[in-house]
């Protein structure tokens, strides 16, 4: 329901008394007559023609990293992307480091104003975000971690969840909407302060662990699971009050933790299992924009996807060259600890399918999709020109991602394009 002063507002826009010379937050501008839209792929001039009539404003986007960090990327190129296409109509206020609202209160934040669109982590909410964080656990397809395997994930967990009507019912239960329901960060590995050779060397470990399905991993090898904040890792691993930490590539890229835990171990032949991403998501006072501003903020998400591969591949390669600038080691897990972790995550895949959380087919559909991405990396000059372990030495240049970022967007995301 519009609250008066939409409904005021949009009664001025009506007259055509409407006359403002600054931006207006996203609260002020819904109109209760429609706005014709454009099409898809509508040159800019189109875009403009559709906008005309409509007056500027400021949205406030709230991300998860610093501006100084390389996670800051893909925020960066869909706000300029966005501005760019409006004609500088939509502006943004950015807001860094979830200091607007902490994710337990995103959804009110997204709905009452305080924030308009807000990048959240659905594995810090899984009673609340239960489908996406289960859907984490098929990346158990993937065939070991590299540059080609983590855009096929990127590409598959985005076809899984874009296509997920109980996804988008669990958001609209609390009054959300995804610009991305399931961003993948790179993909989980094991940094620790000495080196590990077999499973008898975690025995008794203190590992950090970022999800309740990790917790079972951990304990598999004889090591014991820590619930530490991510922003206290670095120093809980400087002070010896953790062994290991169980991260991503774009949190240790962003936080240089190897510089605490320098021994860094990827998976070599299976996904991690638990990789849950991030969402990009927005409430109110964006779905009552007019149509043309919705579908201007809908088809910027190539620009993000396109960032957020780039800071895949960025924060791996640093991650790998702090590791040696501090004589730690980077190399594959130990066959022994990687079989025990597979085993243990098919048998997690296995209990959410049985609880419900995930469909009986959701191995084969992802392992489906998973190949069918893969190839489509390939197809699009996506390369890997050594081991993971090695990227530091082969990742010279940065690849282009734009045109595989532009297919994971049209086969994925553009079906539920607004259109009304």
């Amino acid at each position: 329901m519009k609250n008066p002063l939409r409904r005021g507002l949009a009664a001025a826009v009506l007259a055509g008394t409407l006359a403002l010379t600054s931006c207006a937050p996203a609260a002020h501008v819904a109109t209760d007559a429609p706005v014709a839209g454009f099409e898809y792929g509508a040159d800019d001039a189109a875009v403009q023609a559709a906008i005309k009539d409509l007056p500027p404003i400021k949205l406030r986007f709230q991300s998860q990293s610093s501006p100084q960090g390389a996670t800051s990327q893909p925020v960066t190129q869909y706000l300029e992307e966005v501005t760019r296409r409006s004609g500088g109509k939509i502006t943004f206020e950015t807001v860094w480091l979830t200091s607007g609202a902490p994710y337990t209160e995103l959804a009110d934040a997204l709905n009452d104003g305080r924030l308009d669109i807000a990048v959240h982590v659905p594995s810090n909410q899984p009673e609340v975000m239960a489908v996406q964080e289960s859907t984490g656990a098929a990346t158990l397809v993937a065939d070991g971690t590299s540059l080609v395997s983590e855009m096929a994930t990127f590409g598959m967990l985005q076809e899984l969840t874009w296509g997920d009507e109980d996804l988008h019912r669990e958001l609209e239960e609390q009054g959300l909407h995804t610009l991305g329901p399931d961003v993948s960060p790179a993909g989980y590995f094991l940094s620790c302060t000495s080196p590990v050779t077999s499973a008898g060397d975690l025995e008794g470990k203190l590992v950090r662990i970022g999800t309740k399905r990790q917790r079972e991993v951990v304990e598999s090898v004889g090591a014991v699971p820590m619930s530490i904040p991510f922003s206290d890792t670095y120093e809980a691993l400087q002070r010896g009050v953790l062994d290991c930490s169980l991260n991503s590539g774009t949190a240790v890229g962003v936080t240089r933790l190897n510089t605490a835990a320098p021994y860094y171990y990827f998976w070599k032949d299976h996904g991690p299992a638990d990789l849950s991403g991030s969402s990009v998501l927005y409430g109110s006072t964006v779905d009552e924009l007019p149509l043309p501003y919705r579908q201007i903020l809908f088809d910027a998400i190539p620009r993000y996807y396109d960032g957020q591969m780039h800071a895949i591949a960025n924060t791996f390669v640093s991650a790998i060259k702090d590791a040696r600038i501090r004589r730690g080691e980077v190399e594959t897990l130990p066959a022994d600890v990687e079989a025990t972790w597979d085993e243990k995550n098919r048998e997690a895949l296995a209990g959410l399918i049985e609880e419900g959380h995930l469909d009986a087919d959701i191995e084969s559909r992802a392992s489906a999709s998973y190949e069918a991405w893969k190839s489509q990396a390939e197809q699009d000059g996506i390369e890997d020109k050594g081991p993971v372990t090695e990227m530091d030495q082969w990742y010279t240049q940065p690849e282009d991602f734009s045109a595989y970022a532009q297919q994971v967007f049209e086969k994925a995301a553009l079906p539920h394009r607004p259109s009304e």
